[in-house]
């Protein structure tokens, strides 16, 4: 009778570590695939339609893992500072020339400003999409003497629809952005805003710096998760 015993909790702890190896070994190679197609697109370029007479400059920047669009404060056809208030930073300063946008998940905004904070929750909870989005506002220098960022020019066309883009991934109640109330900014000249986009593991920051170019006309990936 123990020997009966023992034979079928030994064949049923058999049976769990192969259930478990079966796991890993399906999660792995759903990992290798997922990030073997990233790089795999990420070598396809959808042309775009730039305009050699184009007069507004935008610029992406990268710091290799995350990606924002750097556009003008003022141009003639928008004041960005009527749409999201420099009063929402800490300096308040109405002054800067240029303001960026980066787009991500809003609890890995708020909660790790260094790759350090990283918890296995907050990455679990961005990579499955059950997270809130938010909108990341730095107004910042000069990007033209920076050389590593990418430069654009627009025309009025492209640029309208790079605005429309923009503000459409801001959620928005009673026709104004929403300000998320935190002290976790990452400087005094950057604000934080709810988004109506939700990030995942198909959808990322870098995914949302492409389609803005996309729907500025400009050359960009098909489809990507990456920063280069």
């Amino acid at each position: 009778m123990a020997n009966s015993l023992q034979l079928k909790a030994n064949s049923m702890i058999k049976k769990w570590f192969i259930r478990i190896a079966k796991f890993f070994l399906w999660t792995i190679l759903a990992l290798i695939l997922y990030v073997g197609f990233a790089f795999l697109m990420n070598k396809f370029e959808v042309d775009g339609n730039p305009d050699p007479n184009g007069k507004i400059a935008v610029w992406t920047s990268s710091n290799g893992s995350h990606t924002d669009i750097i556009v003008p404060t003022v141009t003639s056809q928008l004041d960005w500072r009527s749409f999201v208030t420099p009063l929402d930073t800490r300096s308040a300063d109405s002054s800067i020339s240029y303001i960026s946008f980066g787009w991500g998940d809003k609890e890995f905004f708020l909660n790790t400003p260094t790759w350090g904070d990283l918890t296995a929750s907050t990455a679990l909870k961005a990579a499955s999409g059950l997270g809130s989005g938010a909108v990341h506002v730095t107004y910042t220098g000069n990007p033209e003497f920076n050389p590593s960022f990418r430069k654009m020019m627009l025309n009025e066309k492209q640029y309208a629809e790079l605005i429309q883009f923009i503000q459409q991934s801001f959620l928005m109640k009673d026709g104004k952005v929403v300000v998320i109330p935190t002290e976790a900014r990452y400087g005094n000249n950057d604000a934080f805003y709810e988004s109506t986009k939700s990030y995942s593991l198909f959808y990322t920051c870098n995914t949302w710096t492409h389609e803005g170019l996309g729907a500025a006309e400009q050359a960009h990936c098909p489809w990507t998760i990456l920063a280069f």
